[in-house]
């Protein structure tokens, strides 16, 4: 796992909003299991901070962690990452997020409820 990505996901379970900030391009495309989509960093930081502001607590832990070799460039790649995704100690549900990086900022997140 590249370091990038794990700052992404501390900076999820901290609920930090400038660090994601710093991450994501401006340009970037939240789809949560292909039923909401989200585009450009200030609508995707709402998203994140209508979740934040609704869960007290946000845990996300990797259960797997790794890069599509297929899709490596010198300025881009795909990180594919199972996530066990914990929210209020109550809700509980394993995500696949697709996270695709260029140029050192996250540019999508594709997010599949677990299998």
């Amino acid at each position: 796992m590249t370091d990038l990505i794990k700052t992404y996901f501390d900076a999820f379970n901290n609920k930090d909003l400038t660090t994601l900030s710093e991450l994501y391009a401006d340009n970037i495309v939240l789809n949560e299991w292909n039923e909401n989509v989200f585009e450009g960093k200030d609508a995707v930081l709402e998203e994140n901070k209508k979740l934040f502001d609704k869960f007290g607590n946000v845990n996300i832990s990797i259960i797997s962690a790794g890069t599509d070799e297929d899709f490596i460039t010198a300025t881009s790649y795909i990180s594919l990452n199972e996530i066990s995704v914990i929210l209020d100690d109550e809700v509980d549900i394993t995500v696949v997020d697709i996270i695709e990086v260029i140029d050192n900022k996250i540019r999508s997140i594709t997010a599949y409820r677990g299998f």
